[in-house]
């Protein structure tokens, strides 16, 4: 870290733009709080949230375990780095807490951010600005233009004057989940709504057992067993439910 703060100073020192970071692979959280610190004393701009996390190939499993991305006559298994929308909840993660914790220093949310939706979402969270890297790698260059024409006109449908209306908004609604929430008064639960549901059934197939298939073929849940945990809501490939407050 000291190396990194003396050439992040020189580097300010020597250019007349905005100086950002983009940090190696695994450096998320909980270390993104002390290394956006460092760089924002250095004097540096923004801070990339997040890289690739590091992780290992499948083995092949009609192979006897070899490697999935083997070189020839090299059948070891590396640590790499991973990109693609598995990447996004990382992001989020890592863009939140750098915000809260580190709010003198702007944020470049990337990792995961494949659809014009993502990018609202991560300036909702707190990013200045969006990486569409992985977005590329799944959508192609087209991404660029349909986002920004998706940011257009959600901002007009919703009524947001500029991008900078957007950035933060959400940060109110996170919370560590400590003695502060009541969880009585703040009982929440799924509901289905079933004029949307297509009673394809992956949420009550799912690992949770709350949904249950109800006589009419819709999802049951029962509101004093679920906790809100919002699995469901996360598979439901309709977005046929939703978290509501009791």
């Amino acid at each position: 870290l000291e190396v990194l703060s003396v050439i992040t100073k020189a580097c300010v020192d020597a250019v007349n733009i905005p100086v950002g970071v983009k940090p190696s692979a695994e450096a998320g959280f909980p270390k993104c709080v002390a290394l956006a610190k460092l760089l924002a004393e250095a004097g540096a701009a923004w801070v990339a949230n997040i890289t690739a996390p590091l992780s290992v190939a499948p083995p092949k499993i009609y192979e006897r375990g070899r490697p999935l991305w083997e070189k020839v006559n090299f059948p070891i298994s590396p640590f790499v780095a991973v990109s693609g929308p598995a990447d996004r909840y990382h992001c989020y993660k890592d863009t939140v807490t750098i915000a809260l914790f580190v709010p003198e220093i702007d944020i470049c949310a990337i990792g995961g951010i494949v659809n014009p939706e993502h990018c609202v979402e991560v300036l909702m969270m707190g990013a200045k600005t969006v990486g569409l890297s992985s977005g590329f790698l799944w959508k192609g260059r087209k991404l660029i233009t349909d986002s920004i024409e998706f940011l257009n006109r959600f901002m007009d449908e919703q009524g947001y004057e500029k991008v900078e209306d957007l950035i933060g908004i959400g940060l109110k609604y996170v919370r560590p989940v400590d003695d502060s929430i009541d969880w009585e008064e703040d009982k929440i639960a799924a509901k289905v709504d079933k004029g949307k549901c297509i009673q394809c059934g992956v949420c009550w197939d799912a690992y949770c057992p709350v949904p249950v298939k109800g006589d009419d073929g819709f999802p049951v849940i029962d509101e004093t067993n679920c906790q809100g945990c919002g699995m469901c809501v996360a598979i439901c490939p309709v977005d046929a439910i939703s978290i509501v407050r009791l």
